[in-house]
């Protein structure tokens, strides 16, 4: 019994002894690792913007149009920018039928455009000039019909 207490005794203090070594071994790294270690605070002032483009006139809405060879006809869009940013806007017409001989122009101020730029609260007219191609004037396009789409896109300038 008394080599029991004795092994206990010598667990015991070997114990203690590594219990004081890992104390005294993590408050030294402990201090040895502050000192790469540092702190920092940051804060960012964005915020979201508003973005609204919106298009009125002829061609927001189905529109039937009579067209005849060689004649030209102009039809008018309204582009505005009710956003708080700056946009850049496209126009393209697609014809996807291809039934009559179309050709599609967009102008604004007399000036051949496809994209431009709109400041906030900006508005300016678009005009798609539709044009019956003159070298195409056939007698299997009496009586046809076709479709065209309008898609304007808007994008914030950076």
């Amino acid at each position: 019994m008394r080599e029991k207490r004795i092994n206990n005794a010598i667990l015991l203090r070997v114990a203690a002894v590594l219990l004081v070594i890992f104390m005294l071994t993590v408050c030294m790294l402990s201090g040895r690792y502050a000192r790469y270690t540092s702190n920092s605070s940051e804060s960012d002032g964005a915020r979201v913007a508003k973005f609204l483009v919106t298009q009125t006139g002829e061609l927001t809405e189905a529109t039937r149009v009579e067209l005849v060879p060689s004649e030209t006809i102009q039809m008018c869009v309204e582009i505005e920018n009710g956003s708080e940013v700056d946009i850049e806007y496209s126009i393209t017409a697609n014809n996807p039928y291809n039934n009559l001989p179309l050709e599609f122009t967009f102008l604004e101020e007399n000036t051949v455009r496809t994209s431009a730029y709109l400041e906030p609260g900006e508005k300016k007219d678009v005009y798609l000039q539709i044009q019956w191609q003159t070298d195409k004037t056939q007698d299997r396009y009496i009586g046809m019909v076709d479709v065209v789409y309008l898609t304007v896109t808007a994008v914030q300038v950076d």
